[in-house]
């Protein structure tokens, strides 16, 4: 399972060997200075991904990998069972990174926090 972690700085997406093979990507750090917001993806948000350059979807089952989308750059990890967590960027290399996590709402509120408090 991927791990969000604060460090200093830094937000900083860890993520399991499988994840990393299924993602083609070793992880990714966030400044807390690039992160404009935090939400939880409802419904059918897979669809509006768009096009996976490189990566892994099995419709309901697991999302991972970087996903191309007019303007928009999305790097996506997340399997069944897990809450959608996006992470809304300025100034990256991602717009957002969308992540599985057990309590989205206990991140949307501590990522909220630590941007605001910045």
């Amino acid at each position: 399972m991927a791990k969000l972690d604060f460090q200093q700085t830094e937000l900083v997406l860890t993520l399991s060997p499988l994840e990393k093979l299924f993602s083609f990507n070793g992880g990714y750090r966030m400044p807390l200075s690039n992160i404009v917001g935090a939400e939880i993806l409802t419904g059918r948000w897979g669809y509006t991904l768009g096009w996976r350059v490189p990566g892994t979807y099995l419709p309901f089952l697991v999302v991972a990998g970087t996903y191309l989308r007019r303007k928009n750059k999305a790097f996506a990890v997340w399997h069944a069972g897990q809450q959608v967590l996006q992470i809304n960027l300025n100034g990256g290399f991602y717009n957002r990174v969308i992540v599985g996590v057990e309590d989205a709402q206990h991140w949307v509120d501590e990522i909220t926090m630590l941007i605001t408090s910045c």
